[in-house]
Formats: structure tokens, sequence, C-alpha cells
């Protein structure tokens, strides 16, 4: 009987452990995904016309001609120039580097 106990209670502990641990990787990986996104929020803001200058002034997406009016994204690859027609269209398949989680911040003009 103290045999079963033992083992019920080590087995607990250890998944206990287990799910701690998940945790705190969890949290990590949203903690380095949120300085990532800082850092190139940082390098939009001070380089704006270089990112659209090294895109030949092409849309990442439909590959069109943008003038002035381009937003800058945040691609699996790195940050990305849309034109205003991609990245209303391709809202869900990029995140804004100007928003966060909860929201756009361009919405507070």
């Amino acid at each position: 009987m103290n045999s079963v106990l033992v083992i019920f209670l080590g087995t607990l502990v250890v998944l206990f452990f287990l799910a701690v641990t998940v945790s705190f990787v969890q949290t990590y990986r949203k903690i380095v995904l949120r300085r990532r996104n800082k850092r190139l929020k940082k390098f939009a803001d001070e380089n704006r016309g270089l990112i659209g200058e090294n895109q030949n002034w092409q849309c990442w997406e439909c590959k069109t001609i943008m003038l002035s009016n381009f937003h800058v994204v945040v691609d699996r690859e790195g940050i990305v120039a849309l034109c205003s027609l991609c990245s209303a269209q391709f809202g869900e398949k990029y995140q804004h580097i100007y928003g966060d989680d909860d929201e756009c911040k361009d919405f507070n003009v």
C-alpha cells in the first residue's frame, strides 16, 4: 500500500514540474517574440524609406509599384512593405508592426 502511494505522489510531483516547465517555456517564447517585434518596430520607424527602396518600391505580395502610401508589416522572415490594398486584404496573414496583440495603434490617430 505504501509503495502505491509513493509511486502516485512521485508521479503527481513529476507531472506538476512538467506543467511548470512547459509554462515557463511558453512564457519565454512570448517574451522573445515581443522583444523581436519591438526591435523590428524600432528599425521600421527609423528606416521606413529604406525598406520600400530595398523592395524596389514594389509591394511584397502583388508586386505593384507603391508610392508613399504603404504599410510596413512583420513577415515570418522579417519586415516587408505592402501596398494599402494588400495590407487590408492580407491583414490576418501579416501582423502589423505598429500594433500589439490587443489593438492596432494606427487607429488612435
